[in-house]
């Protein structure tokens, strides 16, 4: 499989050194979400991950989600020790940017922090009554998914304007190969619908092509992986493919 090797949309449009953004793995190691310890992670998730997802167990659904959230935050707590540690590497990373970059990464983990809790009281509570799921089925694509996107401006805004509520709409999104196709999962929190989550999810369902659903699900998200052969065999050519409809995305 060919995974996404940074979580950082800037990372992705500028490449290594050597122009690559993807890193060829195992089936095996693909999306692994290395979060929890081995003990933690089999008695949680054990019902999904022992035998195939249940798409009709809602409880299943919102425990896939609950992962892919956790595996957001984690990124986040990354990227805020980061700016931790860089100034100390190099001097050059200081003063008021950074610092602006570092109190943003530390506000949005407190927030996703809050929610995370949330979540996981749910999931205790086997009450996922606050939650609803969409299950779309496609022609089969060898690409595997499991995010979470929020609206960024409105955390941005919140941030500035020191605000911790409400936040920020979460969509979980999840694509799942199978044999014959492809199944995808979109979640989100009844609490916080709003007109942003109502006119995603119309599209979604109302999708005539697949294949360029599919495409957008990997420009909004970060977590996926894909076969070599999903959009061309050439790695390079499924690189510039992605790139483009990113910046496509981005710059209108």
């Amino acid at each position: 499989m060919l995974q996404i090797e940074d979580e950082h949309l800037q990372s992705l449009l500028d490449g290594d050194e050597e122009g690559n953004t993807y890193n060829i793995m195992s089936i095996n190691r693909a999306l692994s979400l290395p979060i929890y310890c081995a003990q933690h992670d089999q008695k949680l998730f054990r019902d999904f991950e022992v035998r195939d997802l249940d798409l009709t167990n809602e409880l299943q659904l919102l425990k896939l989600s609950y992962r892919a959230f956790c595996s957001v935050l984690a990124q986040e707590v990354r990227r805020s020790i980061f700016y931790d540690i860089d100034p100390q590497v190099n001097p050059i990373c200081a003063g008021w940017a950074f610092d602006m970059r570092k109190g943003y990464s530390d506000f949005v983990i407190s927030v996703f922090e809050k929610y995370r809790s949330d979540m996981y009281a749910h999931i205790k509570s086997k009450n996922v009554s606050d939650y609803a799921f969409t299950v779309l089925k496609i022609p089969r694509l060898p690409i595997c998914l499991s995010d979470v996107i929020v609206d960024e401006n409105a955390l941005i805004e919140a941030h500035l304007k020191e605000i911790q509520e409400p936040f920020t709409y979460p969509i979980f999104m999840h694509a799942l190969a199978y044999d014959n196709e492809t199944v995808l999962i979109a979640g989100y929190d009844k609490r916080q619908y709003n007109d942003r989550v109502r006119k995603l999810l119309d599209r979604w369902k109302n999708a005539a092509d697949a294949e360029n659903m599919v495409m957008e699900w990997m420009i909004l998200a970060n977590n996926w992986c894909v076969a070599p052969s999903a959009f061309g065999n050439n790695p390079e050519e499924v690189s510039d493919k992605i790139m483009m409809a990113k910046i496509q995305n981005i710059y209108g």
